[in-house]
């Protein structure tokens, strides 16, 4: 971890002199590299770092030295990133049961009018359009395979950065003469720590370092791409991590639960078109959303495009000019509140100082302990009430709408069946609430650890030992809502459908996210041949969540076996806008045309889905058995 924090308002070291203004029309290449400590790259000291290419850039770039993330999660952190405005205000304050509502004005809403083309490469589902984040996109490239998601959490669904590298390339390389603007997110440094070869073995015992090489090295592909297109040099490059990753520190394994620098300070620069050679660092302490508005400042697109970005332009920085008045940051974890039930953490970085809010408040002075191993709030109450006070101040100033986004509510006779079948926990939809104060997260540590070890055993398919762990868990703190969800996961994907409909009911009982519960309970439904409430229950995921197209292909399904073939083709056209390249949906659909007696239709959609997926046997059958129907025996 770097210790280091500028007692002046902002600390500033030239090396060569930028240009004062960018040029008409420049490119904007933002890169966020999920789950990246800042320590771990070279141009920030790191003895150990392999990351030629990031030291690089940043030899020619603006180095953020005490850049911080408003919180350790990557969908809200990327909300605020892609807006310019904290979690209070955006709305999304957490992976799972939160999208960016559709009156956020995004960069790439911006950007596109003003005649950029604008595209989104992704690494996660966490990052998945339907979350809100493809606001303003022309291209948003997520397309994601959903299977897994049966058996694991959404934050293991994933691609490598080569094939989301691979496929901004093909983007940049089209035939399209306007500027561009283009967001590139890489998910390799997120856990699990699984770096391809050649990577893993030069690094034997440091997997984390070696996804972070892995990540540095397509950088660079993708770097010497826009040098070959001749695209480089006037193209403005920004690079950042949407939060950091602790390794230990304060006894976190990884990140989410606690709001320390681990994982809220991030690496940052900014390379400005025809910079070759410069290079600055800035000790000025900078948020996640000031990126927009510095954006948009060196590219002299007036603020009035987003009066309510609550960052600040950085552009003075960067340009040489008189650096923007010091101001307060912002973070936030809501993680342990909403997934386990306890206190949600807040903190305030103010001249110098942090100070997090939590049952045991905390207070500590970066500029002598960065590391946060010395808390002065007992010693100096005084103090840790004025920041607590500046805290209260800052959420009233900059809170918004935090509603999590959610489908209309069901009618009276809808609400009841939904009840009755575990698919909500009250008549209102809401989790009971819990007595007497909320357990701090400090204190929950251990338990924590052992959790996100049991979370890592059903990743590995180990649900033996996962199913066993969660009980033993649930018998200490039967509250735990995540723990029941991932007790049912466990509990499917071995088959046993009567405990995973259980499981799953508690969880929902509970509060816990009501699409993820709902659909959850549908599916083991679905599996147990009970058809009616399974349909109840992907009825109401599609009403919570318009997007979900698995849900609507499973309806289809229904549907076709109770010879409501004209419902089950509505379902489909829906998902299918949704996802208009997957061979599940074109197959379920072509399938569905057929018998519906549209056989051309269903043929001309089966062929589509076995182009789309050559190897998929089912597709051929399906398409064998429409052909079939319509006498083209051959």
């Amino acid at each position: 971890m770097i210790r280091r924090w500028s007692a002046a308002v902002a600390g500033l070291v030239l090396t060569l002199a930028l240009p004062q203004a960018l040029a008409a029309g420049s490119n904007v290449l933002l890169i966020s590299i999920d789950t990246l400590r800042a320590d771990r790259l070279g141009c920030y000291g790191y003895e150990k770092a392999t990351t030629p290419v990031l030291d690089r850039l940043a030899s020619e770039s603006a180095r953020f030295e005490n850049a911080f993330s408003p919180v350790p999660l990557t969908l809200p952190a990327h909300a605020s990133l892609l807006t310019g405005t904290y979690p209070i205000y955006h709305g999304v304050r957490d992976n799972s049961g939160f999208v960016l509502p559709e009156g956020r004005t995004t960069l790439a809403e911006v950007l596109r009018g003003e005649g950029y083309r604008t595209g989104a490469f992704v690494g996660a589902f966490v990052l998945d359009s339907k979350f809100g984040l493809g606001q303003g996109f022309e291209r948003y490239f997520d397309d994601f395979d959903l299977s897994e998601l049966e058996t694991v959490s959404p934050g293991y669904v994933q691609r490598r950065a080569d094939e989301v590298v691979a496929e901004t390339l093909g983007w940049l390389g089209g035939d399209d003469d306007r500027p561009f603007f283009a967001w590139v997110h890489l998910y390799d440094p997120h856990d699990p720590y699984t770096p391809p070869q050649p990577y893993a073995a030069a690094h034997p015992g440091r997997p984390y370092d070696g996804e972070v090489a892995f990540t540095d090295h397509q950088i660079g592909v993708l770097l010497e791409g826009l040098r070959k297109m001749g695209r480089y040099e006037d193209t403005l490059i920004v690079v950042v991590a949407d939060h950091g990753e602790s390794l230990g520190e304060h006894g976190e394994q990884k990140h989410g639960l606690f709001v320390y620098n681990a994982t809220q300070q991030v690496p940052l620069l900014v390379r400005l078109p025809g910079a070759s050679g410069s290079a600055q660092v800035v000790s000025e302490p900078v948020s996640l959303v000031d990126v927009l508005p510095t954006i948009l400042q060196l590219l002299e697109i007036g603020r009035a495009r987003t009066p309510e970005a609550q960052g600040r332009p950085l552009g003075s920085l960067l340009l040489g000019k008189s650096p923007p008045p010091a101001a307060d940051l912002y973070a936030e974890s809501l993680y342990a509140n909403r997934q386990f039930g306890w206190s949600p953490l807040r903190a305030l970085y103010s001249g110098g100082y942090k100070y997090i809010q939590a049952p045991e408040p905390e207070l500590y002075d970066l500029r002598q302990d960065f590391a946060e191993g010395r808390n002065l709030a007992p010693s100096n109450q005084a103090l840790a009430r004025l920041l607590e006070q500046k805290l209260g101040a800052f959420e009233r100033r900059f809170a918004g709408n935090t509603e999590a986004a959610s489908g209309a509510r069901p009618d009276a006779e809808t609400l009841q069946k939904l009840q009755s079948l575990g698919y909500l926990a009250t008549a209102g939809g809401e989790a009971p609430a819990r007595e007497g104060p909320l357990p701090d997260p400090k204190a929950q540590i251990g338990l924590y650890n052992r959790i996100v070890d049991l979370f890592e055993a059903s990743a590995r398919n180990d649900h033996r030992t996962a199913i066993a762990g969660y009980r033993e868990v649930l018998e200490a703190q039967p509250e735990l809502k995540i723990v029941w969800y991932k007790l049912g996961q466990a509990y499917f994907a071995t088959g046993q459908y009567e405990p995973a409909l259980d499981s799953y009911r508690k969880a929902v009982q509970l509060g816990g996210d009501e699409a993820l519960g709902t659909f959850a309970l549908a599916q083991t439904y679905l599996r147990l041949g009970r058809w009616e409430e399974a349909r109840v229950g992907f009825e109401r995921t599609v009403q919570i969540d318009p997007a979900h197209y698995r849900a609507r292909v499973n309806l289809a399904v229904i549907h076709r076996r109770q010879n409501r073939v004209e419902e089950a083709i509505a379902q489909l056209e829906k998902a299918l806008q949704t996802v208009p390249d997957s061979p599940l949906v074109l197959g379920n659909l072509g399938a569905a045309y057929s018998q519906a007696g549209q056989g051309e239709r269903g043929v001309e959609v089966l062929q589509r889905a076995v182009q789309l997926s050559p190897e998929d046997a089912r597709l051929h059958a399906n398409l064998g058995t429409a052909l079939m129907m319509l006498g083209r025996e051959e």
